[in-house]
């Protein structure tokens, strides 16, 4: 007897060693956790932290991260909640119907529990109307983007505990009905997608992503290419479907929310669809295009489809970081003169999808409003009249307008928005 117990304290001792062994040596090569976690960083001794005990607060927050095989462990737990109670440790996500994965932010959205503002909306609608109408006069093109909502394409699958009662009218409908009153251009990914929900020969959306599948986004890259031909009136790169692989592995986010849950064995997912894609790009036209939004975007990024058709195309990741096959990729929003990039692209648009309304553009709309009329009316009719009066000027005006094939009165109007919107930022 007194052997076992020899034996059970050396155990219990080797235990409790064997954490502390592997923070110090990293015996064992351990996977990070996913998600938005942020380790604590080791706090700077000073006596005022010491004697308050924030010292000593923040240093067992730091052990705590750094023990050995912390994140083994955190995996272990939620694989053991997980399998036994369906009990999922990640902020937002639950275990719906069928054992597909749904946020309920995605749902609430949906169902008007977090309606914004119709205030905010509703300014939102003026300020566009009045930048679709420049950027027309600009030979641009405006366009909003309504990515489709997983609240609404899983609404059936939601939690048995969850209410899907409709609280109040969505965002995105009451954009819409608004909307519908202008002449700004939509492509609404949301009903459409929901309309090809039964009809659709792959998942639109996976049982394990937050987003829109590969394939799905491919329709969705696919059908922005087309619209931006028939609002321009032009000829971009023929996109055509090679083949098609399916495949249990997801690829690029279609397993996201999988590893936001940080287990130890993957979740079952669909059989998910990746095509392989070619273009004819001889005699094409080449525009530069500019796109603002949340991640969804970055879902079409990842079928080339933006690199393949535009000669160059810009994303503002939030309104902040810029990936992009040109000069800015890399950089932030605040790197850059916004009236340039206005009035280089030929295209701007804005995706979004239901969640994610409560701040569309986020900061975009009236900064870009801003740059045109705040006060600009009276400083382009200034900067009109001024050209007209200096005759050099005015045929520079001439000979670029012959240059560019458009009207001199448009090119005279663009010129003039162009020092009227630099006078602006200065």
């Amino acid at each position: 007897m007194k052997s076992v117990r020899i034996v059970f304290f050396v155990f219990m001792l080797i235990l409790l060693w064997v954490p502390l062994l592997q923070s110090t040596f990293l015996v064992v090569k351990s996977k990070s956790l996913k998600g938005a976690i942020v380790p604590h960083s080791k706090p700077k001794f000073n006596f005022k932290s010491w004697f308050s005990g924030e010292y000593q607060s923040d240093f067992e927050h730091y052990l705590n991260d750094t023990i050995g095989f912390h994140a083994d462990l955190i995996r272990l737990r939620n694989q053991i909640d997980f399998s036994l109670y369906r009990k999922c440790h990640s902020f937002d996500v639950e275990v719906g119907k069928n054992g597909y994965l749904i946020a309920t932010t995605h749902l609430d959205a949906h169902l008007g529990k977090n309606y914004s503002s119709t205030a905010k909306i509703d300014s939102n609608i003026v300020m566009l109307s009045q930048l679709n109408d420049t950027l027309k006069k600009l030979n641009k093109t405006l366009l909003l983007m309504f990515a489709p909502s997983r609240g609404a394409f899983y609404l059936d699958i939601a939690p048995f505990w969850y209410s899907t009662k409709k609280i109040h009218e969505s965002d995105y409908e009451h954009y819409l009905k608004r909307l519908a009153n202008t002449s700004i251009n939509i492509l609404d990914y949301n009903s459409w997608f929901l309309q090809m929900k039964s009809t659709a020969k792959h998942p639109l959306f996976t049982k394990c992503g937050i987003h829109w599948s590969t394939y799905g986004a491919t329709l969705a890259g696919d059908s922005l290419v087309k619209l931006i031909e028939k609002l321009r009136g032009i000829d971009l790169p023929d996109l055509a479907i090679q083949s098609i692989e399916l495949s249990d592995s997801a690829r690029n986010n279609d397993a996201d929310l999988t590893e936001a849950l940080n287990l130890i064995w993957p979740l079952e997912n669909d059989t998910m669809a990746y095509p392989t894609l070619n273009y004819n790009k001889e005699g094409k036209t080449k525009i530069k295009s500019l796109f603002i939004g949340d991640s969804f975007f970055f879902n079409i990024g990842h079928t080339k489809i933006p690199e393949d058709a535009f000669e160059e195309y810009s994303f503002w990741y939030y309104n902040s970081s810029i990936f992009s096959n040109g000069q800015n990729n890399g950089k932030n929003i605040r790197d850059i003169k916004l009236v340039d990039e206005i009035l280089k692209h030929d295209v701007i648009a804005i995706i979004s999808t239901e969640v994610t309304l409560g701040d569309f553009g986020w900061g975009f709309i009236p900064n870009a409003w801003n740059v045109f009329f705040n006060p600009q009316d009276e400083k382009i009719a200034f900067f009109i009249n001024e050209i007209k009066s200096q005759p050099a000027w005015y045929e520079e005006i001439v000979q670029k307008a012959r240059k560019n094939n458009i009207s001199v009165e448009a090119q005279l109007y663009d010129d003039a928005v162009y020092m009227a919107a630099q006078e602006n930022i200065k």
